[in-house]
């Protein structure tokens, strides 16, 4: 996963006839007048904070980028995209010391690092096959993460979200998740794609459908097409067969949280293919009635999927 890590940016200050120093980034203030920088606007701090003397951005790092300490993100939407310290500890290259920390070997790694969250854990993908649910004993993917409020308290790579253990934490964005600009999405995923609502969402670039999320496994739950990301580039990216990340909820419909399902269903994630969908736990196929051909998968996981594949384990609502 590629972090938040930035260099020293220059910065050139032009001062307003009469003004004195210049005003730092963060420097307090009540309106554009009291910033004295060329280009610098008066701001609100993420979650609300007093507003600071910040300056546009469109990155995270680079020229058009931000300081140290610092992400690119949306605190007015009538100003657009500022440079917000951030609310987590970071090294002296701007790297999170607990958030995406690997803890695989040993879930002590989240202890200790220098955060000031209140709650550091090690996350752990869900065992699909545990009932209750339960983390899977040995995960890959495991990383250190912490409580969150809202997105403003995670890095910009992370967003904050209920989990499948029903604890709120900052979590991975992936595909589907929705973004402002390219570098909230992961490296996987590192491009922010226009959807038809105008909203960004965290995609990645192809040739064809092969090279979309689902394709090793032959469940084509996304397709290669035209697309244009935040930037205005336009592009071949993955998009949602479905139509779009979310729809109206009802089993083997797309979603992002469980608050896109329907009563009695939540949002199921397959680690495999990115494929999300609302599920829910069955005993039998009637017990599903469900749209789209829901049946219920009895090899082991007992959810409700379209055309669960026997031989890999995988769950989809998109079989080929």
């Amino acid at each position: 996963m590629r972090l938040a890590y930035r260099g020293v940016i220059g910065v050139v200050v032009v001062l307003a006839m009469g003004c004195g120093s210049p005003t730092k980034i963060g420097t307090p203030c009540k309106a554009d007048g009291d910033c004295n920088v060329v280009g610098q606007r008066c701001a609100p701090g993420l979650n609300g904070g007093p507003k600071v003397c910040t300056k546009p951005c469109s990155a995270n790092i680079g020229a058009s980028g931000c300081p140290v300490g610092y992400d690119c993100g949306v605190t007015d939407p009538a100003i657009g995209t500022t440079c917000n310290k951030v609310a987590y500890a970071v090294d002296a290259q701007g790297a999170p010391v607990l958030y995406g920390k690997s803890c695989v070997l040993d879930v002590t790694a989240c202890d200790n690092t220098g955060d000031p969250n209140a709650a550091p854990t090690c996350r752990k993908n869900k065992d699909p096959k545990a009932n209750p649910p339960a983390p899977l004993e040995a995960d890959p993917d495991a990383f250190c993460t912490g409580s969150c409020n809202s997105d403003d308290d995670c890095p910009s790579e992370f967003r904050c979200g209920t989990d499948w253990d029903m604890v709120k934490k900052c979590l991975r964005r992936s595909m589907c998740d929705g973004c402002v600009i390219n570098e909230n999405c992961p490296s996987q995923f590192p491009i922010c794609v226009k959807g038809n609502d105008g909203k960004g969402y965290c995609s990645k670039g192809c040739n064809g459908d092969m090279d979309c999320p689902g394709a090793a496994a032959m469940f084509l739950w996304s397709i290669c097409d035209n697309a244009q990301d935040v930037t205005g580039a336009i592009l071949k990216a993955c998009l949602p067969r479905a139509g779009g990340c979310v729809k109206n909820g009802d089993l083997c419909d797309p979603c992002r949280t469980n608050d896109d399902c329907k009563m009695g269903s939540t949002c199921v994630l397959n680690d495999a293919t990115f494929e999300r969908f609302c599920s829910k736990r069955c005993t039998g196929d009637a017990s599903c009635g469900g749209p789209n051909n829901t049946k219920c998968d009895v090899n082991g996981y007992k959810i409700c999927t379209a055309m669960p594949d026997f031989y890999s384990g995988a769950l989809t609502c998109w079989p080929e």
